[in-house]
């Protein structure tokens, strides 16, 4: 949808500085390290992809949510409401599949914040905070 287009170009420009390296090689340099399921990984920076319409490949585990989430920013009021409503569609969906995930692992009471998107990760795939798994 045209609408939407300076919204993807918006929060696409908030990764600029840096390559895409394609989802499996973001597996590889930052998850697989940490001993996670490649498929749980790319189970979940699908969805982000998917929601967000960016490529995962430009996601980097210390990247704060709020470069996902924040709001983008527009003058026109017509576009203003659009914008929030779909932001907000995206974080509910990406929290409830969290929360669904969270509690299937039994993690939900153990993760307090979740400030990135390593974090996001951790939890999605069942580790704890610490990174140990239940």
């Amino acid at each position: 949808m045209r609408l939407f287009s300076s919204w993807r170009r918006s929060i696409l420009n908030r990764f600029s500085d840096r390559p895409n390296i394609g989802t499996t090689e973001v597996y590889i340099q930052y998850f697989q390290p940490m001993g996670l399921s490649e498929n749980c990984v790319l189970e979940i920076l699908e969805l982000i992809e998917t929601e967000y319409d960016i490529p995962a490949g430009l996601i980097r585990p210390s990247d704060k949510i709020s470069q996902l989430v924040g709001e983008v920013q527009t003058r026109n009021p017509f576009r203003w409401v659009f914008y929030r409503a779909r932001e907000e569609d995206i974080q509910s969906e990406l929290n409830y599949q969290l929360s669904k995930r969270m509690h299937q692992h039994g993690t939900e009471e153990y993760w307090d914040r979740i400030d990135t998107v390593g974090d996001f990760v951790r939890a999605w795939c069942g580790l704890l905070p610490s990174g140990e798994t239940t």
